[in-house]
């Protein structure tokens, strides 16, 4: 990046914040007015899910459940991915 490219108005924490208050099935549109706009969080958390880091976060969840468990980490825990989450990115890129 140039020292000249732009730089972020609102802290990721913000926007963040503003994606945990989302209720499933409410409209972008209609966040809070006190948060960072809809229309960054919805850009953000969109290059979120193409990094995959939701994913991460619940296979990070996951394996610290199993520790606090007792429970010894099974090969299905390091790989991040269980069998329905194999079968539903197969559905989501038409490779059924």
């Amino acid at each position: 990046m140039t020292e000249d490219a732009p730089q972020r108005d609102h802290p990721l924490r913000e926007v963040f914040n503003r994606l945990r208050w989302m209720v499933p099935g409410a409209p972008w549109r209609m966040l809070p007015n006190d948060l960072p706009p809809w229309y960054t969080v919805y850009q953000q958390t969109q290059r979120w899910i193409t990094a995959g880091v939701f994913l991460t976060m619940v296979h990070d969840l996951r394996m610290l459940m199993r520790e606090l468990d007792g429970r010894a980490l099974s090969a299905c825990c390091y790989s991040g991915q269980s069998y329905p989450a194999i079968q539903s990115r197969a559905w989501r890129t038409g490779r059924l």
